[in-house]
């Protein structure tokens, strides 16, 4: 059996304190289920802690109790220089950012654990019919990416046991 919880932590960068809040919140949620130790729980959303901040990284980690492993390179979640949106969102701000991610996929570290060692990849998603913003922004603006974020995926094997 898979446990797939998902999540948006607060979204101001000064808030650390109320995600971990939010985390240990989550964490008591989940343990209210009581789900057995042999099945597998993941946590996933936008978690809105920075993977190049090493001891907020950590710190959702523990909070969560909580496992991931990055994939090296690539985009990351939210990427000012491949994403339309967010350059449309950030303007100015946006040029020359590094890009963060943010969004994950974390299993925890107290239930099944996966037989493979998944990392978690940002896919550069995009449609491949630009779309209109003129709802959210400047008329006359056509974009290509869905969200403000791109997707975070990981692949898990698990044991199966009859």
């Amino acid at each position: 059996m898979l446990h797939v919880f998902g999540t948006h932590l607060q979204a101001s960068a000064a808030e650390h304190d109320i995600r971990l809040l939010q985390l240990d919140e989550m964490r008591r949620f989940i343990d209210g289920f009581e789900i057995p130790k042999d099945q597998a729980v993941i946590l996933a959303g936008d978690f809105n802690i920075s993977s190049i901040d090493q001891s907020g990284f950590n710190d959702m980690l523990a909070h969560a109790m909580a496992k991931v492993t990055l994939e090296k390179g690539g985009v990351g979640s939210i990427s000012d220089s491949t994403n339309g949106y967010r350059r449309l969102l950030k303007g100015k701000k946006a040029e020359g950012r590094t890009d963060l991610t943010l969004d994950y996929v974390l299993f925890r570290r107290d239930h099944l654990q996966p037989m493979n060692k998944p990392k978690l990849q940002v896919i550069d998603f995009k449609s491949s019919v630009a779309w209109r913003g003129d709802r959210l922004f400047k008329p006359n603006v056509e974009l290509n990416d869905l969200s403000d974020h791109y997707p975070a995926i990981m692949q898990f094997e698990f044991s199966v046991s009859d």
